[in-house]
């Protein structure tokens, strides 16, 4: 348990969703089902500086939680890939020509990939087992299977990469703290997270799971950052808001990052929004007629899944993650979903098609409608479909 607020340590709360979580995304069809396990979650709000956090989080947990895993994130489409190669360049990855780099949280390694082709080293720090050496054939890239400590950070670094790994930590700001200690006297420091104002403003239920402990908005992340001494440099909004990127320094830079407030205390009513999102969409569920396939045994997928299992007539899952197809399924309190491969006679058997990937929706839309499929396409994205997505129905809406 968390006693106290992880961004400002306030022990004041208010509660805002209480509930049982898997504690892994997929299990193993072929395993004995220790991996089926449910946890107290427990999402609260600090009373002093609105910070969003899971109070029930058993740091002990982690191990468990990402070492013996699939790898997430794997890029299964083009543009997972164009996204890397963005993010790279707005790093200014040319200007890393002769410098260290650390990684920390590199999920499949494919950034690390990039960026060693103009760093001279890049070591990365990973806890899942599942990433091995030599997936990683760059001879400039270092891979430490485990989490990165103090220990760690005595061969400083000119670059520290930590993405959608702060969101997971129960103390964050000592890890801030170990990353400005790993960080040279004039290194950066570039921080990516889910950004809090998107799942507030959209009650996006299904951004709420065991993996995430922490839901930052910019204010409180730049906050946190400034406690561990790093100083806000550049913001970058990510997916259309749904992420957000930061990039810091030791020194103190005299730019506009500087007015963002402390404090960012949301009165949203984000409980009774949830609640009400919550019911709408099991009313939505429920109203589809014939055999539903969900699309992503993601996490996104596992909490929309545990929050209409029952209601749903699902079969199985797709997925594009060669190493989860066959083997691994999303599961429930009664019933486990077999992760398939989307061909296109699975997807003739399906009469509806439920996208859990929603960040990546219609591109999973244009290409089930490449492989002959002329059923129903329904989103779990959150917010408004983008221009150009007719194809695909929000479940919202539905």
């Amino acid at each position: 348990m968390i006693p106290s607020c992880p961004v400002c340590d306030e022990r004041r709360w208010d509660s805002i969703l209480h509930g049982q979580a898997p504690l892994n995304t997929v299990t193993d069809l072929h395993g004995d089902g220790g991996d089926r396990r449910r946890m107290d979650y427990h999402l609260v709000r600090c009373a002093a500086c609105g910070h969003l956090y899971n109070r029930a989080f058993d740091d002990g947990l982690v191990g468990a939680m990402y070492t013996d895993v699939p790898l997430t994130n794997v890029p299964v489409h083009p543009s997972m890939l164009t996204r890397l190669q963005d993010l790279s360049e707005w790093l200014d990855v040319d200007g890393l020509s002769g410098k260290n780099v650390v990684e920390i949280g590199c999920g499949s390694g494919h950034l690390a990939r990039i960026l060693a082709m103009r760093a001279a080293q890049v070591r990365l720090y990973e806890p899942n087992r599942n990433l091995r050496p030599e997936m990683l054939a760059e001879a400039n890239i270092q891979l430490h299977q485990g989490l990165f400590t103090s220990d760690d950070a005595r061969d400083p670094a000119d670059l520290v990469i930590c993405r959608q790994v702060l969101e997971h930590v129960a103390d964050p700001l000592a890890l801030l703290r170990i990353i400005r200690k790993a960080l040279r006297p004039d290194g950066r420091v570039y921080l990516e997270v889910p950004d809090a104002a998107f799942i507030e403003a959209h009650a996006s239920f299904s951004d709420l799971h065991q993996q995430h402990v922490q839901y930052f908005t910019i204010g409180n992340l730049i906050r946190l950052a400034r406690a561990a001494g790093l100083h806000p440099w550049r913001v970058l909004s990510i997916k259309d808001g749904h992420d957000m990127g930061v990039l810091l320094q030791g020194e103190p830079r005299p730019d506009p990052l500087s007015a963002f407030p402390d404090r960012s205390v949301s009165e949203s009513g984000l409980a009774a929004r949830l609640a009400a999102r919550l019911a709408a969409t099991r009313r939505t569920v429920a109203g589809l007629r014939g055999r539903i396939a969900l699309y992503g045994a993601n996490a996104y997928g596992q909490s929309f899944f545990n929050a209409t299992e029952g209601i749903g007539r699902y079969d199985h899952v797709f997925d594009d993650t060669q190493a989860l197809i066959g083997r691994y399924g999303l599961f429930g309190v009664n019933t486990t979903l077999p992760i398939r491969e989307p061909t296109p006679e699975a997807l003739a058997r399906c009469d509806s098609v439920i996208v859990c990937a929603y960040l990546h929706d219609t591109a999973i839309c244009e290409r089930i409608r490449g492989k002959g499929f002329s059923g129903r396409v329904l989103t779990i994205r959150p917010s408004p479909l983008p221009a150009g997505a007719s194809a695909l129905t929000s479940v919202y809406d539905a």
